[in-house]
């Protein structure tokens, strides 16, 4: 549920029931156009970092988010600032949030907390939109109780239905079992020219340990292609719902089809850690039977080097595929 109270105020309320729990994901109230700040939102919600992250999975353009998206905040409780400027061709968001993780669990806890901001723009927009270019950056600072707090990275195939976690820095006492600090930072583009959209995003992880730093990185680059004339819709600093040209119908509509190709990488090695390396290559269809139907077909190889398994490096490949049958509204 979402919506607007006297035109002042919004809200929403979203949960997800897959698994064993119902938890909270977006939870949140907020007070619109306020001088100068915009927005201000208070509850759970998405920290503003990484365009791939603040695109909705309900719009991204392959099955999973890249490899690089381990390093993303993703939603947390907190207080959240957002406003837009020279005519709504840069946004920007800044905010204070507790690691309440994705469930909102641990509300009480307030030892571990992070301060992060996003600037976002497209210095060149024009046709509506089926022409531009998007630049951004993002940042984090985490702050941890270095008594307490233990740290991991860990990452899936970016096909989730496998459950094994292919790199994986493992026992956090390779960081010296406890930190006081962290830093994100992430750089982000993308260029949409009519049916053809690349996206691209480097994000690097600067963990404080009690003896020396570890520096961990990602990057994931994707092009994509409307071969029935569509554009990647891009609203508020991300992408949004495709709508084809001609829906699906039986007296001839095709819907809109899509194929895209994606390299990722992450690295989860430095120092004494050997998470181990990723790189991934898709290859994906997707058809929009409307714009709130859409069938998702992708196929993923990977290889993974160094990694530390039980006092073993380890090197392997990874071959998937993966489809979804999705409906939204």
């Amino acid at each position: 549920m979402s919506g607007t109270i006297y035109k002042v105020a919004e809200y929403k309320a979203q949960f997800d029931f897959a698994g064993d729990d119902v938890t909270a994901k977006d939870l949140y109230l907020g007070l619109t156009d306020l001088p100068v700040v915009g927005k201000v939102r208070v509850g759970h919600q998405k920290e503003p970092f990484s365009l791939e992250e603040q695109t909705s999975s309900k719009y991204i353009t392959f099955l999973e988010r890249a490899l690089p998206n381990v390093f993303s905040p993703g939603r947390n409780m907190g207080v959240q600032i957002m406003n837009s400027a020279l005519d709504k061709k840069l946004f920007w968001g800044a905010g204070v949030f507790w690691e309440t993780e994705d469930g909102a669990e641990n509300f009480n806890d307030f030892a571990d907390y992070n301060i992060t901001a996003r600037v976002a723009g497209t210095p060149w927009y024009a046709d509506g939109g089926r022409r531009l270019l998007h630049l951004g950056l993002g940042y984090s600072h985490l702050f941890r109780d270095d008594e307490e707090t233990e740290f991991r990275f860990r990452q899936r195939p970016e096909v989730h239905l496998a459950q094994a976690r292919t790199v994986d820095t493992g026992d956090t006492k390779v960081f010296d079992r406890f930190y006081d600090s962290g830093d994100l930072i992430g750089a982000e583009a993308a260029v949409v020219f009519g049916s053809l959209s690349v996206q691209g995003e480097y994000i690097q992880a600067v963990v404080d340990g009690a003896n020396e730093d570890y520096d961990l990185n990602g990057a994931y680059v994707y092009a994509s292609y409307f071969l029935t004339g569509e554009s990647r819709p891009y609203k508020g600093g991300s992408f949004s719902r495709v709508k084809p040209n001609n829906n699906f119908d039986l007296q001839g509509g095709l819907g809109a089809w899509e194929i895209a190709v994606r390299w990722s990488y992450l690295d989860l090695n430095d120092g004494g850690i050997d998470g181990g390396e990723e790189t991934n290559y898709t290859v994906g269809v997707n058809w929009y039977l409307n714009p709130a139907l859409r069938v998702m077909v992708n196929y993923v190889y990977g290889n993974v080097e160094d990694r530390e398994i039980g006092g073993t490096i380890s090197d392997a490949d990874i071959s998937s595929v993966g489809g979804r049958f999705a409906i939204d509204f």
